[in-house]
């Protein structure tokens, strides 16, 4: 991610995407990339921004590469003696080629984020996603604990994401499924 002001444009590239039960079958995920622009910003304790990311189709694997998501919201988020609480609204569409439907979801999503130890925090996010394509019956809420560690600029993280409603489950690809992240800021 590089900041020019207000503007930050970021590159995401998921080296590997797959599976604990099926090892064999891990990939390369799809490219993202992101923009986000500050509407509001009063330095860590409040955030205002909107933001766009385009998934490009480079996931490696059978799967067809004949579509691209684009993702569009806006989100704030506001902070206080580590206490961190944010929300938003986003678009997401998936774009699909040789005259098929194209796919459109909105969704609302909400997070809380509690310090422990200075260096250990717990958090936990609710996201909720409905159709607004014809059958607009779609209706996916998920839950997601976690718990956190950083050190310096080095973060992990693990938590699960949890499908509510049988749609979700469907999306999600499961009733819970098992995250992880790892990163380094600079």
């Amino acid at each position: 991610r590089y900041a020019l002001g207000n503007l930050s444009l970021g590159l995401n590239v998921p080296f590997a995407k797959g599976w604990w039960t099926d090892l064999d079958n891990w990939q390369l995920g799809d490219i993202r990339l992101d923009a986000k622009y500050k509407l509001l910003s009063m330095g860590d304790t409040f955030g205002l921004a909107i933001f766009g990311n385009f998934y490009i189709p480079t996931h490696s694997g059978d799967g067809t590469h004949e579509w691209f998501t684009v993702q569009a919201g806006a989100a704030a988020s506001a902070k206080l003696l580590g206490f961190e609480v944010g929300g938003g609204v986003q678009g997401l569409g998936l774009i699909v080629g040789d005259n098929q439907d194209d796919t459109w979801k909105l969704g609302f999503y909400g997070f809380a984020r509690v310090p422990l130890l200075g260096f250990i925090a717990v958090a936990a996010a609710l996201e909720y996603w409905n159709s607004v394509t014809q059958d607009g019956e779609l209706n996916e809420f998920f839950i997601t604990p976690m718990i956190e560690a950083s050190l310096g600029g080095l973060h992990a993280g693990i938590g699960t994401r949890i499908a509510v409603t049988d749609d979700a489950r469907v999306q999600g690809l499961g009733r819970a499924s098992l995250l992880f992240n790892v990163g380094y800021t600079w």
